[in-house]
């Protein structure tokens, strides 16, 4: 037999595909110690866990509890895990490093060998639930295969079971039949069939259906799912670290996460953890639990070049994991934490309480250029270690932030202060900027909250927001402000969330408010309250000694909306989540169109002046919140958060069912609307998971083969239906992959048009949803207005005109917006667009300079914004994109987007 699983809908080949699955995966390990249980294996799914003895299986399903035995089992039957997924747990809990546990690998199915004669059961993780997978060797018969249930299997329309036990039910989907031949393993649909006493059997069919999942070209969820346990479980903060991975930290008191038995019994209520994904559909590639016998919450986290971990919370154990640091007890009832983990999540660098006698803990954390950390946070405590010179050295009210640097080894405290007035105050966001000074921001109920002259000196009243920013040693404020109207209370707060600096170091915050009279400066997008008791807002000051306000604006319809974070990406391009109740909040270009329920996530891409460039709904039924989110170098977002939505949306596919805990965290990536791709025909590579060719533990591209040398590659939406895909030119006849399998084959449409020596290109160029075809011919283009593509003839005759030269690289796009595509020609770096529509280079139409001789055209919405066209330049290999619009390469990586996907003798794609 061999040895590979049958896993979701791949045939076992030995290689693992890249997931496609929408949620996030299903996790075995070995037990050792971990779980009190006789099960050899723990698992973990979506909603569902499983312990898997030798000769039986228990299933939890929500609240039913089954167990599986195989009647007329072989006695020497014995399961063991397989498909390692690259993915480690480790378990850092408690003081005791003896009892510590890592690199515990993780697989994605359990094997039980030779049950019956010749048959193998595999189970795995489909959707929701454990699908079990009957793997048929030769001489074996599917008349042997049993199955026995503790509680009463009843037949489902699918083929499935639902198992009713005195818990609840438990849902058991159709069975799988691999009948295996040589190298090959041909996969059958069955069904179960109840024989009586609570004994099934199996009725097999051949086929086997496919699903697949259409893209769209406004931004997509690249993949997208729960990652939480029974009980409750939150994201409090997500980083993303120079090969692309996200590794985001957050609490849990689900026995459960990401498997049964993860967390050891020497953890407390609720542990923090730390969990690394791979950027090639969301693959955990390590969950690291931190914490002792109390209470520990993670809620900030920074990621340094080399990829090591830093996250900051409170705890409250005393058995709080110390490796080296400044403080090796719990000082009051609750302390602050600063830890730093190696790449691998496996080791503690450093770790460390910081707290005094009263109630302390961290919110966020960042690193400065000698991979210092600075946390934010708050304190009751009269007795920090505050040090020499500290601007603020005694508390001043009933709660006060705080703000402490530690050295880079984590042993000793550089800085520390406190910062607040007479009342209660709160520390919630902190921020580095390239002189070294900090800015931070929050709340505070302080009518002497200290400030400087400025923007705003005196409370609006009730809470206010507050940004300042601290010299590096943190002994003087150099300009401090309040940020807020004549609203704030509990119930309906106002306060800063979040900060973003600019280049030069400019703030930009982010938060939530209650104020209608919320201080609005500049050309608002939104310069009105919208409504109910909140809104979120952004606000961007000046770097200098004043800190002054220069643009604002409210976001938020006529319910309750709130910004809980913000990040910037390379270009400046702001991303912002929270939540929000309201049916009118606004929505753009948008992955989820329409409210889930009562409240839901968002997330909203923003430009330079705040207007929104795509913004979306996230979220199901329930409640669902964005906590936090992180962009990386190719514009791709990370939104992350808390979410009881049984169907919050899941990347791809239909919606599995799911019955989450009280809470439970999600990880949202969400990409760019264009995708790039290489091609040396037949061969062409796509880069699917948009992170410029970065090759993992799978590919991250899509490997096709479609035409043969010799042919033109081109990339259109031939049907019309807002999916670009595959094509060839071979001399006049055009071969499209309509049916986007990426494959040449008998099903693709052929199209004559054209001949030898022209060029191809795409487009709507009448102006209506009607896909048409074109050609380039030695200074002259010719567009199919006639309905050569479609078969269907317009009446329309085709345009002919005469635009560039001889040996010009033609390009099309709509250059100004209109909805129209228009022409151009690409010349050794020059350009020259068609703007107006007019098909004749006039005075009104622009030249642009963007590229060298050599370079070759490529064209897209590079930022998303679903308006005009931008241009770009492929140079062997590598990629300069005018992502600001204007024209001109202003300084590739920093205003321009610039990567390498390709090679000198590869011609460039766009999707």
């Amino acid at each position: 037999m061999k040895s590979c699983a049958f896993f979701a809908l791949y045939a076992c080949t030995g290689v693992i595909a890249a997931a496609s699955s929408p949620e996030l995966p299903f996790t075995i390990v070995e037990n050792r110690g971990q779980l009190e249980s006789a099960a050899r294996l723990v698992g973990q799914g979506p909603g569902f866990r499983a312990e898997f003895e030798d000769q039986s299986v228990l299933l939890e399903d929500g609240g039913g509890v089954a167990r599986i035995d195989f009647p007329g089992v072989n006695p020497g039957t014995t399961v063991a895990a397989e498909q390692e997924s690259g993915a480690t747990i480790n378990y850092l809990m408690g003081t005791d490093s003896s009892r510590w546990k890592t690199n515990l690998p993780a697989f994605r199915a359990a094997r039980y060998a030779n049950v019956w004669p010749g048959v193998d059961v595999v189970f795995y993780a489909d959707g929701s639930h454990a699908r079990a997978a009957f793997h048929l060797g030769a001489g074996s018969s599917v008349a042997s295969i049993r199955l026995h249930f503790d509680g009463v299997p009843v037949p489902t329309p699918d083929g499935g079971l639902l198992i009713q036990t005195s818990a609840g039910e438990v849902a058991l989907p159709a069975p799988e039949v691999v009948a295996e031949n040589g190298a090959l393993a041909e996969p059958l649909r069955a069904s179960y069939m109840v024989r009586g006493g609570n004994t099934v059997s199996l009725a097999v069919a051949s086929g086997l259906a496919a699903r697949l999942s259409a893209t769209s070209k406004n931004p997509p969820l690249l993949f997208s799912g729960y990652f939480g346990g029974s009980s409750q479980d939150n994201i409090t903060a997500v980083a993303i670290t120079t090969s692309f991975n996200i590794v985001v930290a957050g609490w849990t008191s689900s026995p459960d996460l990401p498997v049964a038995g993860a967390r050891r019994t020497s953890g407390g209520g609720v542990d923090a953890f730390v969990a690394n994904f791979s950027p090639v559909g969301g693959q955990l590639v390590y969950c690291t639990y931190l914490g002792g016998s109390g209470d520990d919450r993670a809620f900030g986290i920074a990621v340094d070049q080399a990829q090591n971990t830093y996250i900051t919370g409170w705890t409250s154990s005393r058995n709080f994991p110390v490796v080296g640091g400044v403080q090796s007890r719990l000082s009051g009832a609750r302390d602050a934490f600063v830890t730093k983990l190696n790449p691998t999540g496996t080791a503690i660098v450093y770790s460390t309480y910081l707290g005094g006698t009263g109630i302390d803990s961290a919110a966020a954390i960042a690193l400065d250029a000698t991979g210092a950390v600075v946390i934010i946070g708050d304190t009751t405590s009269t007795n920090l270690p505050a040090t020499t010179g500290a601007y603020q050295q005694h508390l001043a009210g009933g709660q006060d932030v705080f703000v402490a640097r530690l050295n880079p080894a984590g042993n000793a405290i550089s800085m520390l202060t406190w910062l607040g007035g007479s009342a209660s105050d709160h520390g919630a966001a902190v921020k580095i900027d390239p002189s070294g000074n900090i800015v931070v921001g929050g709340g505070t109920y302080s009518v002497d909250f200290p400030t400087t002259a400025g923007l705003q000196t005196v409370s609006g009243g009730g809470q206010d927001g507050f940004v300042s920013k601290l010299s590096p040693n943190g002994t003087a404020i150099l300009w401090s402000t309040y940020l807020g109207g004549s609203g704030g209370s509990p119930g309906a707060p106002e306060t800063v969330t979040g900060i973003s600096l600019s280049a030069a170091g400019n703030p930009t915050v982010v938060g939530i408010t209650s104020s209608a009279d919320f201080p609005i400066r500049g050309a608002a997008p939104q310069p009105v309250f919208g409504g109910g008791q909140t809104d979120g807002f952004l606000a961007r000051l000046t770097g200098n000694t004043s800190g002054l306000l220069t643009l604002s604006t409210f976001v938020g319809g006529s319910l309750d909306d709130g910004i809980n974070a913000i990040a910037k990406d390379n270009l400046g391009l702001m991303y912002v989540v929270g939540y929000t109740s309201s049916s009118d909040f606004p929505i753009r270009r948008a992955a989820q169109s329409q409210p889930g329920g009562g409240m839901d996530a968002f997330v909203a891409k923003m430009d330079g002046s705040m207007r929104i460039i795509y913004s979306s709904w996230l979220g199901g039924s329930a409640s669902d919140s964005g906590n936090a989110v992180a962009a990386d170098s190719m514009t791709n977002v990370v939104v992350v958060g808390s979410t009881g939505s049984p169907d919050f949306p899941l990347a791809g596919g239909a919606m599995p069912r799911y019955k989450p805990g009280l809470l439970s965290g999600f990880v949202t990536k969400i990409g760019a609307s264009w995708s790039t791709g290489t091609a040396s025909l037949p061969t062409v590579y796509r880069d699917s998971w948009r992170i410029n060719g970065f090759n993992g533990t799978t590919p991250a591209f899509t490997l096709n083969s479609f035409g043969q040398a010799g042919d033109i590659p081109v990339v259109g939406d031939w049907t019309g239906t807002g999916v670009n895909r595959l094509g060839v030119f071979r001399n006049g006849l055009w071969i499209l992959d309509t049916n986007n399998n990426g494959v040449q084959d008998a099903s693709d449409l052929t199209v004559n048009f054209g001949q030898a020596g022209d060029v191809p290109v795409f487009g709507f160029f009448d102006g209506t949803d009607r896909p048409q075809l074109g050609l380039f011919r030695a200074g002259t283009f010719v567009l199919d207005l006639s309905g050569h593509l479609t078969g269907i003839a317009t009446g329309t005759a085709d345009a002919t005109f005469a635009f560039g030269q001889a040996g010009d690289t033609p390009i099309t796009g709509d250059w100004n917006g209109s909805g129209t595509t228009k022409v151009g020609v690409f010349r050794s770096g020059v350009w020259r667009l068609d703007y107006d529509g007019d098909r004749a280079f006039t005075a009104a139409d622009p030249t642009y300079i963007f590229g060298q001789a050599g370079d070759l055209p490529v064209v897209g919405d590079w930022n998303s914004a679903g308006d005009a066209t931008k241009i770009g330049v492929y140079r062997a290999g590598y990629w300069i994109l005018d992502n600001d619009g204007n024209g001109q390469i202003d300084k590739p990586g920093v205003r321009e987007l610039y990567f390498a996907f390709g090679g000198p003798t590869l011609k460039p794609l766009v999707w």
